[in-house]
């Protein structure tokens, strides 16, 4: 490997169980450019985490309100969301989430994030990560992240909800892309 040109990266576990499927798992390591680098997958916020009174992932309707979670609508199905394998049964799509964050829906389908540097000069080390929540009614989220100069590592300080209720709110939002001037597409 050391001789190695170009990038390879270690082989990823498989998830086989439901337990797995709900974890990060990632390559532990890397090669680029000859050069051997172990990797580590650092969780930076998670559904349901709240920054500053705000519940990341928490969707909103078109008047700001907090959505009622699936548990609290009576006759109306949870959607599915993931079959496991090795069991005869099948996770519910918010089966768990939510429950415990006042009964309100949370999504648990974070689909992009773009991770933007500031144009502002005031406060040129800012990084911001807007996140796509596919869901039906969809959000996009905007959280402001704050950067360990020696650890390189980042943190979540302010979440931003989007408002797209002027254009009858989003569907979905899917894939994204950052543009080559650091816009987010």
């Amino acid at each position: 490997i050391t001789e190695a040109t170009g990038t390879f990266f270690g082989e990823s576990p498989y998830p086989e169980t439901s337990a797995a499927q709900q974890s990060n798992l990632a390559s532990p390591w890397m090669v680029y450019k000859g050069l051997f680098q172990k990797m580590q997958y650092t969780e930076i916020i998670r559904s349901g985490h709240k920054v500053d009174g705000v519940t990341f992932a928490e969707l909103l309707d078109d008047s700001g309100k907090t959505m009622p979670h699936s548990s609290q609508l009576g006759s109306v199905a949870t959607i599915t969301g993931m079959t496991d394998s090795n069991k005869d049964k099948t996770i519910a799509y918010d089966a768990d989430i939510g429950k415990t964050h006042s009964n309100t829906k949370v999504s648990n389908m974070e689909d992009f994030v773009s991770l933007l540097k500031t144009r502002n000069t005031a406060s040129p080390k800012t990084v911001w990560a807007v996140v796509h929540l596919e869901d039906r009614p969809a959000n996009i989220q905007v959280v402001r992240l704050k950067q360990n100069p020696g650890t390189g590592l980042l943190t979540p300080d302010k979440i931003f909800n989007s408002d797209f209720s002027a254009d009858n709110g989003v569907i979905a939002t899917c894939a994204g892309s950052i543009s080559p001037w650091n816009t987010h597409l």
